[in-house]
Protein backbone atom coordinates (compact mmCIF):
# COMPACT_ATOMS: atom_id res chain seq x y z
CA UNK A 1 0.00 0.00 0.00
CA UNK A 2 1.62 3.78 -0.66
CA UNK A 3 1.93 5.93 1.88
CA UNK A 4 2.58 9.19 1.36
CA UNK A 5 4.13 10.00 5.12
CA UNK A 6 5.77 13.39 4.42
CA UNK A 7 2.42 14.48 3.02
CA UNK A 8 4.11 15.48 -0.70
CA UNK A 9 0.76 15.45 -2.44
CA UNK A 10 -0.59 18.19 0.34
CA UNK A 11 2.20 20.06 -0.40
CA UNK A 12 2.45 19.63 -4.09
CA UNK A 13 -1.57 20.73 -4.38
CA UNK A 14 -1.23 23.56 -2.40
CA UNK A 15 1.84 25.03 -4.77
CA UNK A 16 -0.88 27.59 -6.66
CA UNK A 17 -1.67 29.48 -3.49
CA UNK A 18 2.16 29.08 -2.06
CA UNK A 19 3.59 30.48 -5.43
CA UNK A 20 0.51 34.07 -4.84
CA UNK A 21 1.37 34.44 -1.49
CA UNK A 22 5.28 34.39 -2.26
CA UNK A 23 4.51 36.66 -5.31
CA UNK A 24 2.85 39.22 -2.94
CA UNK A 25 5.07 39.06 -0.22
CA UNK A 26 7.49 40.06 -2.40
CA UNK A 27 5.44 42.85 -4.16
CA UNK A 28 5.33 44.72 -0.84
CA UNK A 29 9.56 45.42 -0.52
CA UNK A 30 10.46 48.50 -0.19
CA UNK A 31 11.16 49.90 -3.60
CA UNK A 32 14.23 51.56 -1.54
CA UNK A 33 15.96 48.23 -1.00
CA UNK A 34 16.08 47.02 -4.36
CA UNK A 35 19.19 47.38 -6.26
CA UNK A 36 19.24 49.06 -9.17
CA UNK A 37 19.83 47.81 -12.67
CA UNK A 38 22.45 49.91 -14.03
CA UNK A 39 24.59 48.84 -11.33
CA UNK A 40 25.12 45.07 -12.56
CA UNK A 41 27.01 43.68 -15.72
CA UNK A 42 25.97 39.81 -14.49
CA UNK A 43 24.02 38.10 -12.35
CA UNK A 44 24.41 34.62 -10.08
CA UNK A 45 22.20 32.61 -7.94
CA UNK A 46 23.50 30.78 -5.34
CA UNK A 47 21.81 27.19 -3.99
CA UNK A 48 22.12 23.90 -3.48
CA UNK A 49 19.63 21.06 -4.08
CA UNK A 50 15.44 21.99 -3.88
CA UNK A 51 16.22 25.19 -3.11
CA UNK A 52 18.81 25.70 -5.94
CA UNK A 53 16.17 24.97 -8.73
CA UNK A 54 14.96 28.07 -8.31
CA UNK A 55 18.05 29.51 -10.42
CA UNK A 56 17.73 27.25 -13.03
CA UNK A 57 14.13 28.15 -13.64
CA UNK A 58 14.69 31.90 -13.67
CA UNK A 59 17.45 30.71 -15.80
CA UNK A 60 15.12 28.75 -18.51
CA UNK A 61 12.44 31.81 -18.35
CA UNK A 62 14.25 34.49 -18.57
CA UNK A 63 17.04 33.83 -21.72
CA UNK A 64 14.66 35.92 -23.86
CA UNK A 65 14.71 38.68 -22.06
CA UNK A 66 17.52 39.21 -18.99
CA UNK A 67 19.51 41.97 -20.29
CA UNK A 68 22.74 40.86 -18.07
CA UNK A 69 23.88 36.68 -18.27
CA UNK A 70 22.78 34.84 -15.71
CA UNK A 71 24.78 31.72 -14.36
CA UNK A 72 23.33 29.18 -11.66
CA UNK A 73 26.17 28.48 -9.11
CA UNK A 74 26.41 25.23 -7.06
CA UNK A 75 29.76 25.36 -5.35
CA UNK A 76 31.67 25.96 -2.16
CA UNK A 77 33.13 28.89 -3.72
CA UNK A 78 32.78 31.80 -5.40
CA UNK A 79 34.22 32.32 -9.09
CA UNK A 80 36.70 35.14 -9.85
CA UNK A 81 34.19 36.77 -12.12
CA UNK A 82 31.78 37.41 -9.52
CA UNK A 83 32.52 41.21 -8.17
CA UNK A 84 30.83 44.63 -7.57
CA UNK A 85 29.19 44.61 -10.71
CA UNK A 86 27.30 41.36 -9.89
CA UNK A 87 23.76 40.93 -8.29
CA UNK A 88 24.07 37.44 -6.24
CA UNK A 89 20.73 35.90 -5.03
CA UNK A 90 21.25 33.17 -1.95
CA UNK A 91 18.49 30.84 -2.04
CA UNK A 92 18.30 28.10 0.82
CA UNK A 93 15.09 27.26 2.41
CA UNK A 94 16.43 26.53 5.87
CA UNK A 95 19.30 29.75 5.55
CA UNK A 96 21.58 26.55 6.81
CA UNK A 97 23.01 25.09 3.81
CA UNK A 98 26.84 25.42 3.93
CA UNK A 99 27.65 25.88 0.23
CA UNK A 100 24.93 28.33 -0.31
CA UNK A 101 26.30 30.11 2.79
CA UNK A 102 29.90 30.14 1.81
CA UNK A 103 28.93 31.00 -1.43
CA UNK A 104 26.66 33.99 -0.15
CA UNK A 105 30.04 35.30 1.86
CA UNK A 106 32.72 34.87 -0.88
CA UNK A 107 30.12 37.51 -3.12
CA UNK A 108 30.03 39.67 -0.25
CA UNK A 109 33.39 39.83 -0.21
CA UNK A 110 34.21 40.51 -3.31
CA UNK A 111 32.00 43.09 -3.39
CA UNK A 112 28.52 41.78 -4.90
CA UNK A 113 25.27 42.90 -4.12
CA UNK A 114 23.46 40.52 -2.03
CA UNK A 115 19.81 39.53 -2.00
CA UNK A 116 19.13 36.46 0.24
CA UNK A 117 15.62 34.27 -0.06
CA UNK A 118 15.74 32.14 3.13
CA UNK A 119 13.59 30.52 6.08
CA UNK A 120 15.83 32.60 8.68
CA UNK A 121 19.08 30.82 9.64
CA UNK A 122 22.84 32.09 8.92
CA UNK A 123 22.18 33.49 5.51
CA UNK A 124 19.28 35.68 7.30
CA UNK A 125 21.95 36.89 9.60
CA UNK A 126 24.65 37.24 7.16
CA UNK A 127 22.16 39.43 5.18
CA UNK A 128 21.13 41.33 8.43
CA UNK A 129 24.80 42.37 8.94
CA UNK A 130 26.36 43.24 5.67
CA UNK A 131 22.71 45.57 5.12
CA UNK A 132 21.90 42.99 2.21
CA UNK A 133 18.36 42.61 1.37
CA UNK A 134 16.39 39.66 2.92
CA UNK A 135 13.48 38.03 1.69
CA UNK A 136 11.75 35.20 4.28
CA UNK A 137 10.06 32.23 3.17
CA UNK A 138 7.41 30.82 4.72
CA UNK A 139 7.29 28.14 7.86
CA UNK A 140 6.33 24.70 7.82
CA UNK A 141 7.42 23.26 4.36
CA UNK A 142 8.49 19.98 4.76
CA UNK A 143 11.48 20.22 2.23
CA UNK A 144 13.05 22.77 0.27
CA UNK A 145 11.49 21.26 -3.27
CA UNK A 146 8.60 21.85 -1.91
CA UNK A 147 9.32 25.37 -0.99
CA UNK A 148 9.60 25.93 -4.94
CA UNK A 149 6.89 28.58 -4.99
CA UNK A 150 8.01 30.80 -2.34
CA UNK A 151 11.92 30.62 -3.39
CA UNK A 152 11.11 31.32 -7.27
CA UNK A 153 8.77 34.21 -6.49
CA UNK A 154 10.69 36.49 -4.85
CA UNK A 155 13.92 36.28 -7.13
CA UNK A 156 11.47 36.97 -10.11
CA UNK A 157 9.51 39.81 -8.34
CA UNK A 158 12.80 41.30 -8.00
CA UNK A 159 13.94 41.26 -11.34
CA UNK A 160 11.04 42.41 -12.24
CA UNK A 161 10.40 45.60 -10.12
CA UNK A 162 14.31 46.37 -11.10
CA UNK A 163 13.15 46.18 -15.24
CA UNK A 164 15.37 43.32 -15.82
CA UNK A 165 11.96 41.03 -16.42
CA UNK A 166 9.64 43.12 -17.78
CA UNK A 167 7.15 40.22 -18.80
CA UNK A 168 7.45 38.46 -14.84
CA UNK A 169 4.64 39.44 -13.43
CA UNK A 170 2.35 38.45 -16.11
CA UNK A 171 4.48 34.99 -16.22
CA UNK A 172 3.75 34.50 -12.34
CA UNK A 173 0.14 35.38 -12.34
CA UNK A 174 0.22 32.59 -15.27
CA UNK A 175 1.79 30.28 -13.55
CA UNK A 176 -0.48 30.73 -10.19
CA UNK A 177 -3.46 30.01 -12.92
CA UNK A 178 -2.38 27.42 -14.82
CA UNK A 179 -1.05 25.08 -11.21
CA UNK A 180 -4.63 25.60 -10.11
CA UNK A 181 -5.93 24.34 -13.15
CA UNK A 182 -3.50 21.19 -13.19
CA UNK A 183 -4.04 20.49 -9.19
CA UNK A 184 -7.83 20.27 -10.36
CA UNK A 185 -7.55 17.98 -12.81
CA UNK A 186 -5.40 16.11 -10.66
CA UNK A 187 -8.17 15.97 -7.93
CA UNK A 188 -11.74 15.18 -9.72
CA UNK A 189 -14.67 16.12 -7.79
CA UNK A 190 -16.43 12.93 -8.45
CA UNK A 191 -14.52 9.32 -6.76
CA UNK A 192 -13.03 7.35 -9.95
CA UNK A 193 -13.08 10.38 -12.36
CA UNK A 194 -9.82 10.31 -14.50
CA UNK A 195 -6.83 11.55 -12.28
CA UNK A 196 -3.93 12.02 -15.27
CA UNK A 197 -1.14 12.25 -13.06
CA UNK A 198 -1.86 8.88 -11.47
CA UNK A 199 -2.14 7.32 -15.22
CA UNK A 200 1.06 8.95 -15.70
CA UNK A 201 2.73 7.36 -12.80
CA UNK A 202 1.27 4.31 -13.37
CA UNK A 203 2.53 4.05 -17.03
CA UNK A 204 6.21 5.17 -16.02
CA UNK A 205 6.31 2.92 -13.76
CA UNK A 206 9.70 1.48 -12.75
CA UNK A 207 10.85 2.54 -15.88
CA UNK A 208 13.18 5.70 -16.59
CA UNK A 209 11.27 8.41 -18.57
CA UNK A 210 13.41 10.31 -21.03
CA UNK A 211 11.98 14.11 -21.36
CA UNK A 212 12.51 15.95 -24.73
CA UNK A 213 12.15 19.80 -24.69
CA UNK A 214 13.46 22.96 -26.41
CA UNK A 215 14.16 26.57 -25.67
CA UNK A 216 13.28 27.71 -22.06
CA UNK A 217 11.03 24.05 -21.59
CA UNK A 218 14.26 22.32 -22.69
CA UNK A 219 16.33 24.14 -20.04
CA UNK A 220 13.06 23.48 -17.42
CA UNK A 221 13.37 19.79 -18.52
CA UNK A 222 17.29 19.52 -18.01
CA UNK A 223 16.75 20.70 -14.61
CA UNK A 224 15.50 17.48 -12.76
Amino acid sequence: MATDTLQFGAALSGMPEQLAAAHETAGKIDPAALPDAADFDHIVTLGMGGSGIAGNVIQAVGTATLPVPLTVLKHYRTPAFVGPRTLAFALSYSGDTEETVEMARGALAAGARLVAISNGGELARLAAESGSLHIPCPDGIVMPRLALGALVAPLVVVLFRMGMMPEAHAGLLRAQQQLGRRRDQCKPAVEGARNPARELARKIDRTIPVVYGSGGLGGVAAMR
